[in-house]
């Protein structure tokens, strides 16, 4: 087998596990919306990242970890991403949940960080910073709605 094929199970193997292994993913449809959305954001960082094949062995046990870690602490302070409720219903966290919360996943994001920067060079860094950024728009305004 080639090592894109074999780069490409692996990428969908470990998007699998981590839908199976975080908790509040065990509804099925969730699960495989899981599991999409982290092939997705893992193919997104081998193109935005040009990873070689090499730096994607290296790298995804790294963001596996990391991805782990931050479900867990949204799980540890109450957060589901995920919970569909109407809009009148959602409640914004407390502003003191969300120092929390902030402390916690800056902790973890400082922590992936110091671990790509031992497998990625310096742009490589730069642009996934730029990624992060996104991500944390993202979760800001899906918290804030």
């Amino acid at each position: 087998m080639n090592n894109s094929i074999v780069n490409r199970l692996a990428l969908a193997t470990i998007a699998a596990l981590l839908a199976v292994s975080v908790p509040g993913w065990a509804d099925e449809s969730a699960q495989t919306d899981k599991a999409a959305a982290l092939e997705q954001r893992m193919e997104e960082a081998r193109t935005r990242l040009a990873l070689t094949d090499e730096q994607v062995e290296a790298v995804t046990p790294i963001l596996e970890e990391s991805w782990k870690k931050q479900a867990e602490i949204l799980d540890k302070h109450g957060i589901n991403l995920d919970a569909e409720q109407a809009e009148g219903d959602r409640k914004r966290p407390g502003l003191r949940k969300l120092r929390s919360l902030r402390g916690d996943m800056d902790a973890v994001r400082e922590a992936l960080l110091e671990d790509l920067s031992e497998v990625l060079d310096d742009e490589q860094i730069a642009e996934f910073k730029k990624m992060q950024d996104e991500r944390r728009a993202e979760m800001r305004e899906h918290l804030s709605s």
